[in-house]
C-alpha cells in the first residue's frame, strides 16, 4: 500500500477521534475554552514533530538553522501558510460553535468534513486542479452524505 494512503487513512481516523472527543468535551466545558486548552498541546506536538522530522533527514533544527531556512522562504508561500493557519483556527471555532449551538456531532462532522469537496471546486476555479468527472461524482456523493447526516433528527 502506498504511504500517502496510509497517512490519509490515519488522518481520517484521527480527525474522527478528534470530532468525537470535542463532542464529549462540549458536554462539560465551553467548546471554545476546549480549543484554547488544546493550544499548548498543539504547539508542543508541532515542535516535537519538527524535531523528529529534522533529525530524520539531517536538517538542523536550531535557531540558526531556522533563521537560515526562514531567509530562503518564498514571501507568497509564507502568506498562504499564515492564511491557511488562520482559516484552520477559525474553522475550529466554527466547528465548536456548531456543536455548542445544538448541532449533532455526526451532522457537524459530516458537514464540516465535506471541506475537501469545497476545496476541490475552489481549486478548479483558481486553476489549481483539473475538472474530472470522477472527482465531481465524489463531490456529489459527499454532499449527499452531508445532507443525510444533517437531516437525520
Amino acid at each position: 500500500m502506498e504511504e500517502w494512503i496510509v497517512y490519509s487513512a490515519m488522518s481520517c481516523f484521527l480527525y474522527a477521534f478528534w470530532a468525537v472527543n470535542m463532542k464529549l468535551a462540549s458536554k462539560t466545558i465551553d467548546p471554545n475554552t476546549s480549543s484554547l486548552l488544546q493550544l499548548p498541546i498543539r504547539i508542543l506536538v508541532t515542535i516535537a514533530n519538527a524535531f523528529r522530522r529534522s533529525s530524520k533527514n539531517g536538517t538542523s533544527f536550531t535557531i540558526v538553522g531556522i533563521l537560515k531556512k526562514a531567509g530562503n522562504l518564498n514571501f507568497f508561500g509564507v502568506g498562504f501558510t499564515w492564511t491557511a493557519c488562520i482559516s484552520a483556527v477559525l474553522a475550529g471555532f466554527c466547528y465548536n460553535d456548531a456543536l455548542r449551538s445544538g448541532g449533532s456531532g455526526t451532522a457537524v462532522a459530516a458537514i464540516s468534513g465535506s471541506s475537501p469537496a469545497v476545496s476541490y471546486f475552489l481549486s478548479v476555479i483558481l486553476g489549481l486542479e483539473k475538472w474530472e468527472t470522477k472527482k465531481v461524482l465524489g463531490v456529489c456523493l459527499a454532499v449527499a452524505s452531508c445532507m443525510c447526516f444533517a437531516s437525520s433528527k
